[in-house]
């Protein structure tokens, strides 16, 4: 399990390796309608899919078949126990979220 970093900012990439495969998150703040996106390339900048909605406890993977993307799960998790909708800064304050990725050969 690999948890991926989370930054205060309201956008902003990572470059994350997953199950061998360099792959790129592009996570943004919907000040509109009040929620995290997350947006995933791969290593040639090539948009396997966009504007995923970050919410809690669901793989955020799951709907999104036959895109070349990671073949685990990820999701994020709630270590306060707060099953509230996730705000703008709920990542760095007390409420401790992280976003989390099983890789394929750790799913049961």
């Amino acid at each position: 399990m690999l948890e991926i970093p989370f930054k205060n900012v309201p956008s902003f990439i990572e470059e994350i390796s997953l199950d061998n495969s360099t792959y790129k998150f592009l996570f943004n703040w919907n000040s509109i309608a009040s929620h995290w996106t997350l947006t995933v390339l791969d290593q040639y900048k090539n948009i396997l899919v966009a504007g995923i909605r970050v919410v809690l406890d669901m793989d955020l993977f799951e709907q999104y078949v036959d895109r070349n993307l990671p073949r685990g799960k990820l999701f994020v998790v709630d270590l306060s126990n707060n099953y509230d909708s996730i705000s703008r800064f709920d990542f760095e304050n007390e409420r401790k979220l992280k976003i989390l990725y099983i890789e394929e050969g750790e799913i049961l």
